[in-house]
C-alpha cells in the first residue's frame, strides 16, 4: 500500500458525493480505503491496526465532508487516538515524518465559506488544524483538493450542473491518488 485514504462520513450511504469518489478511485492500484465510521461502528478505533496501516503508507488522505467547520467526529476520535505522543510526535514519535497528508474534502455552498458570511472563514481557513497537525507529525501538507458549493452533500446532486462538477472532482482525485502512485 502506498496510499491509506482515511474516510470519515457518518451518512456515506447517502452521500452521493463521497460514494461516487470511492467509486472512482476504490480500483486505483496500492490504495487502500478505511471508512472509519464502518469500521468501527463501536468507536472503539483499533490503534494498533491503524498505525500499522499508517506505517506501510507513503500517503495518508483524509476524505470527508465540513463537518461543522472541522472534520466529522470520528476523523477527530481517529486523530486523538492514534496519532500519539511517542508514536506520531514527540520524542521518539517520527513514524509518519516524511509521508504526506491530503485532505479531499466537500463542502456546502462557497458563498457560506466567506468573511462576511455564515461560516466566517474561508474553507482553506478551516483546515489549519490539519496543517498544524501535519507539521507536528513532520509530514509534508499538501494542497487540499476541495469541491465547495454541493447544495445536499448527504444525498443526490441537485441538477445536472452539480452532477457534473462531482464527476469532474472525482476524476480529479483519482488522478491525484494515481499520481502518489508514481512518485511514493
Amino acid at each position: 500500500m502506498k496510499t491509506l485514504i482515511l474516510l470519515s462520513h457518518p451518512y456515506l450511504a447517502v452521500s452521493h458525493a463521497h460514494t461516487l469518489m470511492v467509486d472512482q478511485v476504490k480500483e486505483v492500484p496500492d490504495v487502500v480505503i478505511h471508512h472509519l465510521e464502518g469500521l468501527y461502528p463501536d468507536g472503539v478505533i483499533d490503534v494498533e491496526s491503524e498505525q500499522a496501516a499508517c506505517e506501510k503508507a507513503a500517503v495518508l488522505v483524509m476524505q470527508f465532508p465540513l463537518w461543522w467547520h472541522s472534520s466529522p467526529p470520528m476523523l477527530k476520535h481517529w486523530q486523538d487516538e492514534v496519532l500519539a505522543a511517542g508514536w506520531a510526535y514527540g520524542p521518539d514519535g517520527h513514524k509518519l515524518a516524511g509521508k504526506t497528508l491530503q485532505l479531499v474534502v466537500t463542502a456546502g455552498d462557497a458563498a457560506t465559506y466567506l468573511p462576511d458570511n455564515d461560516a466566517r472563514f474561508a474553507t482553506q481557513v478551516l483546515l489549519r488544524p490539519f496543517e498544524a497537525t501535519a507539521h507536528l507529525c513532520g509530514m509534508r501538507f499538501a494542497e487540499p483538493l476541495v469541491l465547495e458549493g454541493i447544495a445536499h452533500p448527504h444525498g443526490i446532486a441537485e441538477n445536472a450542473e452539480e452532477e457534473g462538477r462531482i464527476i469532474e472532482f472525482a476524476a480529479r482525485f483519482q488522478v491525484l491518488l494515481e499520481g502518489f502512485g508514481s512518485t511514493a
